[in-house]
């Protein structure tokens, strides 16, 4: 299980708080084929290389059931054979973040920068194509892409807001009882 958070936009901050119950059943999970590679340069060749639940966001056409109120997008990807490259398209202007749970990753492609188990690559909003490249087998990440907020962060304990003063509030507001209301 993985339990993740994310800053909203200035104006959706004082918004009634909300949760999202997501089952595994409700994922859907596309199959991908593996790029072409120094080992395997035939690009018709399918090789059934694993495949992406995709939670939040879109991949290959398929939308994950999450709903955001910014654009985010947050992928499960198990490569099923090793030397298995997954070309992924990030929006452009978006972020990414590589965290793998299990096995190696390459970014980059090939020869790219390595990534090992419970490592994190983050990634800056150039470009518009992700590369991930393993070499094990059953290697699995979480890949996490979204637009920047570009605005200042003020936080303390559970709470995250843009400025001193609204943090003070929010902190106010939960002590006295008022906090989600």
């Amino acid at each position: 299980m993985a339990q993740l958070w994310l800053d909203l936009p200035a104006d959706k901050k004082m918004m009634v708080p909300g949760y999202q119950p997501i089952s595994e059943a409700s994922i859907p999970q596309v199959p991908f084929k593996g790029a072409p590679t120094s080992q395997c340069t035939d690009p018709a060749v399918d090789t059934d290389a694993g495949y992406v639940r995709v939670i939040a966001g879109s991949f290959d056409g398929t939308k994950g059931p999450a709903n955001t109120h910014s654009p985010v997008g947050l992928f499960h990807v198990v490569f099923k054979k090793d030397q298995a490259t997954l070309v992924f398209t990030v929006e452009d202007g978006h972020n990414a973040v590589v965290f793998v749970k299990k096995g190696s990753v390459v970014v980059g492609g090939e020869k790219g920068s390595k990534v090992a188990e419970s490592a994190v690559a983050l990634l800056n909003t150039a470009g518009t194509q992700l590369l991930l490249h393993t070499t094990e087998a059953g290697s699995e990440l979480l890949l996490l892409t979204g637009k920047p907020l570009n605005q200042p962060i003020a936080a303390r304990g559970p709470f995250v807001m843009n400025t001193q003063q609204e943090l003070q509030q929010a902190m106010f507001d939960f002590q006295s009882g008022n906090f989600g209301r």
